[in-house]
């Protein structure tokens, strides 16, 4: 009797040999349920929905760990997950729609750029939400209130929210306690935020949008932030 791999169909005399042999289909069809699995196959399947390369058929795991591209997309959501991306999904969509290359999908200014038009383009209420997600899972990690985050936080780590999209700009210029961050914080650090999310820019952004800033400014306050 002969044992035959389902992915390689390679064939084995002895059933242990057949059970632990790993090929790299095989290792493809064993991670499908981790973390890094679920994201890849996930973007491989948005891929094809937003290309209308489906042809009205289902994708399904066993098309993508044959595919060519497996290795592509793999990579791509181990990459996600390093740098535990704002919003995963809406930067799947972003790559995706913007015709970017493949290769390009891992670079650091690739994501910056997905960042900035994340934080320009959403509404008071997403950024005030995302931020404040944020800051909660910030506060569990630190046992602090996530309210004084802009009071107790480390500066560079603090820095690196902001630059990283994670702290809306919203928050940052609405934020009473952020005086007292911003006055911690190195000169280069306060030129990296400026960079990031330049001061008059987006005080022409509340003053075009009074409501939306008023209204911020008023949950920040009854927050306590």
């Amino acid at each position: 009797m002969t044992f035959v791999c389902e992915f390689c169909k390679r064939g084995f005399a002895r059933e242990n040999t057949w059970y632990n042999h790993s090929c790299e289909k095989k290792r493809r069809w064993m991670n499908r349920d981790t973390s890094q699995g679920r994201l890849a196959f996930q973007s491989w399947n948005r891929f094809h929905e937003l290309s209308g390369m489906r042809n009205h058929k289902k994708v399904t795991q066993e098309d993508f760990i044959q595919s060519t591209f497996y290795g592509a997309f793999s990579k791509f959501a181990q990459h996600i997950i390093e740098i535990d991306s704002v919003n995963p999904r809406a930067f799947i969509d972003y790559v995706i729609r913007n015709n970017i290359p493949v290769d390009r999908w891992c670079q650091e200014s690739l994501y910056q750029l997905y960042v900035r038009d994340v934080v320009l383009n959403e509404s008071c209420e997403q950024a005030l939400t995302r931020t404040i997600e944020w800051l909660a899972e910030w506060a569990q990690s630190n046992n602090m209130p996530w309210s004084e985050f802009f009071l107790q936080v480390n500066t560079n780590v603090g820095t690196m929210a902001i630059c990283n999209g994670r702290i809306s700009p919203w928050v940052l210029y609405n934020a009473q306690t952020v005086v007292d961050f911003l006055q911690r914080c190195t000169p280069e650090q306060v030129s990296m935020i400026q960079n990031w999310a330049p001061a008059h820019v987006w005080s022409m952004k509340f003053k075009n949008n009074q409501q939306d800033a008023d209204f911020v400014k008023s949950m920040l306050t009854q927050a306590g932030v």
